[in-house]
């Protein structure tokens, strides 16, 4: 099956959040509120984050979000074996229901665990990214380096979510996006350690991310983290 009803109109809202592992990446995607409050939401969850029905097969996956679509609104999650290749799969899947209709919220949390190339994207992921604002589907990945994702994924994502990285070379491609001064953003992790004052760094209660989107300045977000970030 292939993706139908197609609208040029669209926008291409796919989003990139970037951050260190313990930045709190994952809740940045789960608490932002275009998916928070989104009526229609697909998760590739394999560390089982988010709030969400979770099916660990894919078969039974692919069955469950086939009813869900038929739906307008569902959060449906696939948390069961991790590899590329059932990554395409659950890809693939995606791309198999999605409506130029009905705006569709496809998360995907750890991308660099299931991505093979750092260059043009030619997978399920790399189409869904370039040609699936058509279709109405709104891409939104964590990753922890820019150099570990596909470009194609980074150029595609047209927001993008900045936090504490722990490489200057990444601070160097985000301040050069973003617009700031690169001490801004080596600086983050100094100011979210002054926030989060006796909390381990594994689980700090505040977060704080550079939010750039197209036409928009950038700007510090600041916000506070929960058990599960939906």
């Amino acid at each position: 099956m292939m993706a139908t009803n197609e609208d040029n109109s669209l926008p291409n809202r796919h989003t990139l959040y970037m951050a260190t592992s313990g930045g709190c990446k994952s809740q940045a995607m789960g608490l932002n509120p275009e998916v928070k409050e989104a009526q229609r939401v697909i998760f590739w969850d394999p560390h089982n984050v988010y709030k969400a029905k979770h099916y660990s097969s894919l078969v039974t996956f692919a069955k469950e979000l086939k009813k869900a679509t038929a739906k307008d609104k569902f959060r449906i999650a696939y948390h069961g074996k991790i590899s590329s290749e059932i990554f395409n799969e659950f890809c693939r899947l995606v791309w198999s229901v999605a409506d130029g209709r009905k705006i569709t919220y496809v998360c995907i949390d750890e991308t660099a665990e299931v991505t093979d190339s750092i260059g043009k994207d030619k997978t399920p992921l790399g189409e869904m990214a370039r040609g699936g604002r058509k279709y109405g589907l709104r891409v939104h990945v964590t990753a922890i380096r820019s150099a570990e994702i596909p470009k194609t994924i980074y150029s595609q994502c047209m927001i993008k979510w900045i936090g504490v990285l722990s490489s200057t070379s990444d601070a160097k491609v985000a301040a050069d996006y973003l617009r700031i001064p690169i001490d801004q953003i080596l600086d983050l992790e100094l100011e979210m350690a002054k926030k989060n004052k006796g909390i381990p760094d594994n689980k700090p209660k505040t977060a704080m991310f550079y939010v750039k989107s197209p036409g928009e300045s950038t700007q510090l977000k600041t916000f506070k983290t929960k058990k599960t970030p939906l």
